[in-house]
């Protein structure tokens, strides 16, 4: 019996130690996640600041400047353009919408009192 005893304890033993090295090994997996996380964020910023200073120096570049300002003054004569076409179109602007519509919901309250009225 003694040795079944002995071959109990050696058994809790290496189960033990089994054990202690899984908690371990997990702790140092959580260790090497942070680590990781740590590293990826480190390099996302990196990452950022190089691509950030290759637009700088991206838009430094004369003929990509020129590209640039070429397209901003397209927009602003396409923008200046639709600005004259609506101009000349007999269509009512945002602004003449809203007071009309304010005008009309004004009429139709009126219109309502008076049917009240004239209902009593």
């Amino acid at each position: 019996m003694a040795t079944r005893s002995a071959r109990a304890t050696t058994l809790e033993d290496r189960f033990d130690e089994i054990q202690t090295r899984f908690r371990k090994a997990g702790k140092e997996l959580e260790k090497m996640q942070k680590r990781a996380e740590k590293n990826r964020r480190d390099f996302q910023k990196r990452a950022e600041k190089r691509v950030q200073q290759a637009q700088k120096d991206f838009r430094k570049i004369s003929v990509v400047k020129k590209a640039e300002d070429f397209t901003n003054d397209v927009r602003k004569q396409i923008e200046k353009g639709r600005d004259d076409f609506m101009s000349r179109m007999p269509i009512a602007s945002n602004s003449e919408v809203k007071k009309l519509e304010r005008k009309v919901n004004a009429l139709n309250r009126k219109v309502r009192a008076l049917e009240k009225a004239a209902a009593n």
